[in-house]
């Protein structure tokens, strides 16, 4: 596993407010629903490495190797535009996986600062959805002095049933502040805190999946 990476000031406010405005105006906008057919956030997707994007991958793949020591491919790329928290999963499957790459990091920078946070926990899969994990890994509750606190709980995981915080350890939490980095290994378990009972309608953040070749 890839360890994890938080760097503030990854980027300049004006870097990060020019390349957000550009991408939520020039780029593709695709609805994610969830199944009961809410609207819980759109991705504004670009082709990484179209020549249109020279200029970010000028910007970005240097400063993804000068933190994480490795020559990170891009796999996709967007600005999640998030109203509904996401609930636990990985960011791990991706078919190209299965015979060439080896997955690498979740790239997340906050378009802004929000009172809102991004927790991963210590287990990891290569499974993306929680109940697949429970499914085919069969994991134990972890020990009780491992547990997710009660006050834990309130302050960021109150949209996560109970039952599955049984299963998870925190590993680390990240604060959205405009233009800092969280490299999170994509096989990692995390989820949004439920920044909607704190009052905030939405956030937004570039975000990137990352892989390296096999060898």
């Amino acid at each position: 596993m890839l360890p994890s990476i938080i760097q503030n000031n990854f980027l300049d406010h004006t870097t990060i407010d020019n390349i957000g405005q550009r991408l939520l105006t020039k780029t593709n906008k695709f609805d994610d629903l969830l199944p009961n057919g809410d609207l819980r956030s759109y991705y504004y997707t670009w082709k990484f490495y179209d020549s249109e994007f020279q200029d970010l991958q000028n910007i970005f793949l240097p400063l993804f190797k000068l933190h994480s020591k490795h020559d990170l491919i891009v796999d996709h790329s967007h600005v999640l535009d998030s109203f509904i928290p996401y609930e636990i999963h990985t960011d791990y499957y991706q078919n190209r996986m299965l015979t060439k790459l080896n997955a690498a990091y979740t790239i997340i920078i906050p378009l802004d600062t929000y009172p809102s946070h991004t927790i991963a926990f210590e287990q990891h899969s290569k499974f993306k959805q929680v109940e697949q994990y429970f499914q085919h890994e069969q994991p134990r509750p972890v020990a009780a002095s491992q547990r997710i606190g009660q006050d834990i709980m309130n302050q960021y995981l109150t949209h996560i049933p109970k039952h599955q915080l049984d299963y998870f350890s925190i590993k680390e939490i990240f604060a959205w502040q405009k233009g800092s980095a969280y490299f999170c290994d994509r096989r990692y378990f995390h989820c949004s805190d439920n920044y909607v009972s704190q009052g905030l309608s939405g956030k937004r953040a570039l975000v990137f999946w990352t892989s390296l070749v096999k060898h």
